[in-house]
């Protein structure tokens, strides 16, 4: 009786809890230009860039950013960073039309002129260090859709998809090196199941257009749209269904999940909405800024930082831990840390362990250095089996350890990220 009465208390305090994130400025003054993308490669070092070729740099988790002058003419759409050091940032050219794409290996120091004339990108995604696409469009009277395909990382880009009359493509998205998806302004999916060779185009979408798509691991997916509309997917893009998000028409810009379950968009009207559940529920977070959000980037499930017009930067140290799902309603009469599924993965995998007592418990991930890289749980949690789900999309290829600490019980195992 004793051991069924502590299962159901397990299961009533297995719900995670919803809180609203609380969002604060940074770099008040810096620059008064449209930031429409932002990149953090970790809760420290990030990147930003904008209209009429505004690059924002921060090393120390943006008490300062430095403001570089690059000498384009250029409205910068999308920026991806590989390291510190080493970047791409794309747009389009403002004087002569077309697009552009530059490289830097200096920090944004000195960048170098990629690729002239053509579509205008706006949405990088890479799923090696040497291979990714550039999704995107002309922005002149005859428009065209356009998906380009890197393979030594952003030296030299070959078409993959050139249609003439068709919309726009403003969103990427792949969840391994075979698989993507794109997006266009007339709310059509591409998708593709060999690393880009051809692509197919999915119309049941029902969104307007297709501003951001987002997959957490192999088949969990969200995409945005112009009129506020949220879609998701739990088999890999075959079927999408519409999420409700507050009546809100204002258009979903961009979009960031920290697992399959916490998620945050950004868009116009200084909109901010945050789910918990996996889009069953939208929580607003309330934002300082007035202005637009453009791009949300979220280093680690407790940082985040969000992009705006006018030289708008958003700030959080308090977002949502990654949410736990209890397994069993039986008690274990052991700790335990199984072994991560699947093992290697790419980029998401599952940890499940056990606890014999109620306990506060810690689930870290560090690199193979000892350095930590993520904390995906941390808070009591009452006796039973559980599962945490990890996401290592922004973390290169490599060894990683992580480790289950109680009061009473530590172990500690060893995983294999290959992207």
């Amino acid at each position: 009786m004793k051991k069924i009465l502590l299962a159901l208390i397990a299961i009533l305090f297995a719900v995670p809890s919803y809180s609203q994130t609380t969002w604060f400025s940074q770099g008040v003054g810096l620059t008064t230009k449209n930031l429409t993308c932002v990149k953090f490669i970790n809760n420290l070092t990030g990147f930003a860039a904008g209209d009429s070729s505004v690059f924002l740099k921060t090393t120390n988790g943006g008490v300062n950013w430095i403001k570089y002058e690059t000498g384009f003419f250029t409205n910068f759409r999308t920026i991806h960073f590989f390291d510190s050091l080493t970047g791409l940032i794309a747009g389009a050219d403002i004087q002569l039309g077309g697009g552009r794409i530059y490289k830097t290996t200096n920090g944004g120091v000195n960048w170098t002129n990629i690729m002239n004339g053509g579509v205008a990108p706006y949405n990088f995604f890479f799923t090696t260090a040497n291979t990714g696409f550039a999704a995107g469009g002309t922005i002149e009277f005859t428009s065209y859709t356009n998906i380009k395909k890197t393979i030594n990382g952003g030296n030299s880009w070959s078409d993959q998809i050139s249609t003439p009359n068709t919309a726009t493509l403003r969103a990427i998205c792949f969840t391994n090196n075979n698989t993507g998806f794109a997006g266009n302004a007339s709310g059509e999916l591409y998708k593709t199941t060999n690393g880009g060779v051809n692509w197919s185009i999915y119309t049941n979408t029902s969104a307007s257009q297709i501003l951001s798509i987002y997959f957490c691991n192999a088949t969990t997916g969200y995409l945005t749209s112009v009129n506020g509309s949220v879609l998701k997917t739990t088999n890999t893009g075959d079927n999408w269904t519409s999420l409700t998000v507050l009546g809100t028409t204002d258009a979903f810009y961009s979009s960031a999940f920290t697992s399959p379950y916490i998620g945050y968009i950004v868009g116009a009207g200084s909109t901010i909405v945050q789910t918990t559940d996996g889009g069953a529920s939208w929580e607003v977070n309330s934002s300082p800024s007035l202005s637009t959000l453009r791009g949300v980037s979220f280093p680690s499930q407790m940082t985040g930082y969000i992009v705006g017009h006018s030289g708008t930067i958003l700030k959080t140290n308090t977002g949502v831990i990654t949410s736990t799902e209890p397994i069993s309603t039986i008690i274990p009469d052991k700790f335990s840390l199984s072994q991560n599924y699947p093992n290697p993965f790419n980029p998401s995998t599952i940890i499940n362990y056990q606890l014999a007592i109620n306990s506060f418990v810690t689930v870290k991930v560090y690199d193979n250095l000892g350095n930590e890289v993520s904390t995906l749980v941390n808070e009591k949690q009452n006796a039973g089996s559980y599962s945490v789900d990890f996401n290592a999309a922004s973390l290169p290829s490599g060894i990683y350890f992580y480790k289950l600490s109680t009061e009473n019980f530590s172990e500690t195992k060893k995983m294999i990220l290959v992207k």
